[in-house]
């Protein structure tokens, strides 16, 4: 599309994507780790998804995940 004025084209809209992390390992593993995303300034520990736990697995793993949408 170009702006008749000014000779120049308008950027397209971009659809919002959805990206998530997902932090496997132990409870307290998977805590520290965000944690220190935490302190980097990279997301708040509220933010993150509950305590799931990993099917099949032989130590106690769990799960987290993040999901964030991108500007």
């Amino acid at each position: 599309m170009t702006d008749s004025n000014s000779g120049e084209s308008k950027p397209k809209k971009r659809k919002a994507e959805m990206v998530r992390i997902v932090i496997y390992g132990t409870q307290d593993g998977t805590e520290q780790i965000i944690r220190e995303f935490y302190l980097c300034r990279f997301s708040a520990p509220s933010e993150w998804g509950p305590i799931v736990p990993v099917s099949g697995s032989k130590t106690d793993e769990v799960s987290r995940t993040y999901t964030r949408r991108l500007r």
